[in-house]
């Protein structure tokens, strides 16, 4: 058991000249005749304990002075020039918007009103049937349509009644041995209506033969892109749980009238936006001798909505916003959430709404949160820090790479912010302040980066705790 100690302590011995050799000028004579007698204490055997102990104070009085020369050389980088401004300081409109104070709207919103009466409009496919004369001396035709909803699995379509006539561009019809019948904005009740009393009055129909149906056989559709960069089961929760590359799709659907709107494509292409997508949704509105299908490609390429309107006359780009500020005005009316021939939905993913850690943190991209704040404790939590205890996940001792150990963690976190005009600013936290007044929690805004600041006697503790051999261990639990 002796022998182990001697052994131990010995090995400690030469750790401390180790250490000291490394920051220190050569030995003056003196340091070498102490160090010699203490090897020559060692070698005839005597306890290697008590000749350490009458020579630590030696070893003391030497590492005074080179504190200090530690405490600069470990201090320069990490706690000087940072010329941050205390967050007590910072402007109202330099610490960002509130995620939170947003809502979600009423999304029926988002949908056309329901209506109890089709309204017809050209390219409705019409069912007439009027007795002996469409179709003449034939049996009332009985249409079973061959078409099934995309939207709703399972559904059935009606049988329809009477023979197809198409309503043309002009809102007009054409029937046997009278003039075209303008039809446009009229209900099937009203139609049915019209024909009768023309067929009558023309003399065609009599007077208890006047037996006249009109039905839907297919209703008007409108083609429609819908273009999402969002991705389903996309987990945003965790740093490296993202994918910074986007992962869209684009699908071209046939809206049936009275469908042909912005919640209805939403809900064919898989509902609401993701929290990868921005809360809200761009229209662009079929422009002509502009091509759509040029617009969706650089769409997909990457393009914003913004980009590839620049130069058109009208005003295409409509945006949508899913959640308002309380109190704010719905900035859009019942005319933009219909979609028309040829207009474009898109789905706009978060590519830049990301904060970014180093330091102490392990470095690297955070996705922030799109529908709730989250504060400087958050994003250090997020980056698998520790607010009042040593930062980082290393199973083993926490340190500083190539410097002292890091029992003491860091009080202070320097924000630096993107401003307009290629400007910047550092901003710096108080974190055990932040732990008990909520207004030094400042919000975490895209493209921040975070580092976390030693104070100086922080870094004068870890620094003395280095040179006395401390080491601690925190498992993951």
């Amino acid at each position: 058991m002796c022998g182990m100690f001697e052994n131990t302590t010995a090995r400690h011995t030469a750790w401390w000249y180790g250490c000291l050799a490394s920051v220190s000028p050569p030995r003056t004579d003196v340091s070498a005749r102490r160090e010699r007698c203490l090897l020559e204490s060692a070698n005839r055997g005597e306890s290697l304990e008590a000749a350490a102990l009458s020579q630590i104070w030696v070893l003391r009085q030497i590492t005074i002075s080179k504190l200090i020369l530690l405490l600069f050389m470990c201090s320069g980088c990490v706690t000087l020039n940072h010329h941050a401004v205390p967050v007590e300081k910072i402007p109202p409109e330099l610490l960002g918007p509130s995620r939170s104070a947003k809502t979600p709207i009423d999304f029926s919103l988002l949908q056309q009103p329901v209506s109890t009466q089709y309204i017809v409009g050209p390219g409705d496919t019409l069912g007439i049937y009027v007795e002996d004369v469409l179709p003449a001396d034939q049996p009332v035709p009985i249409h079973f349509p061959d078409f099934q909803s995309p939207r709703y699995e399972g559904q059935t379509i009606a049988p329809r009644v009477g023979t197809p006539i198409l309503v043309d561009g002009r809102g007009q019809i054409l029937l046997p041995f009278i003039e075209s019948l303008h039809v446009d904005g009229m209900t099937l009740e009203q139609i049915n209506e019209a024909i009768r009393r023309i067929y009558l009055d023309a003399g065609i129909l009599k007077p208890g033969k006047e037996n006249v149906f009109t039905s839907i056989i297919k209703p008007r559709y409108y083609k429609v892109t819908v273009i999402r960069e969002d991705s389903a089961g996309t987990k945003l929760n965790q740093k490296g749980d993202f994918v910074l590359s986007k992962r869209g799709s684009a699908q071209v659907l046939e809206m049936p009238a009275y469908e042909n709107d912005v919640l209805h494509a939403l809900a064919a292409t898989g509902g609401l936006p993701g929290d990868d997508a921005y809360d809200h949704v761009w229209v662009l509105r079929a422009q002509p001798r502009v091509s759509m299908v040029a617009w969706a490609e650089q769409l997909e390429n990457g393009a914003m909505p913004e980009e590839i309107s620049e130069g058109t006359l009208a005003e295409p780009i409509i945006k949508i916003p899913l959640r308002v500020g309380v109190g704010d005005v719905i900035p859009f009316g019942p005319k933009d959430i219909l979609l028309n021939e040829g207009d474009i939905v898109f789905v706009e993913s978060r590519k830049k709404e990301f904060f970014y850690v180093g330091g102490y943190l392990e470095g690297g991209p955070i996705p922030l949160p799109r529908d709730y704040d989250l504060d400087i404790l958050g994003a250090i939590a997020s980056a698998s820090g520790n607010v009042n205890g040593p930062v980082g996940r290393n199973p083993g001792a926490t340190q500083f790479r190539g410097g002292p150990s890091n029992l003491i963690p860091p009080s202070r976190a320097i924000i630096v912010r993107q401003l307009a005009g290629n400007k910047q600013i550092n901003i710096e936290v108080n974190l055990k302040r932040a732990l008990h007044d909520p207004q030094e929690r400042i919000l975490i805004q895209p493209g921040d980066l975070v580092l976390l600041k030693h104070t100086m006697p922080e870094i004068l503790g870890n620094v003395v705790l280095s040179l006395v051999g401390v080491r601690y261990s925190i498992p993951n639990r």
